[in-house]
């Protein structure tokens, strides 16, 4: 039997492409999943406008 993930645990990703990656739990899910510190993150570009807002590459 798995032991019980909880909030701040530190762990490791076993599969996908962060594979080997560790961090500390963020969140857990109902669902059985986890939200991880640093993992599986996106970047999204914003198209530049007028106002005093960043512009660029974000994460």
């Amino acid at each position: 039997m798995a032991a019980k993930i909880r909030r701040d645990d530190e762990v490791i990703v076993l599969t996908g492409k962060d594979k080997g990656k560790r961090g500390k739990v963020k969140n857990v899910l109902s669902s059985g999943k986890v939200i991880v510190e640093g993992i599986n993150l996106v970047k999204k570009h914003q198209k530049p406008v007028p106002a005093p807002e960043p512009t660029g590459w974000h994460r």
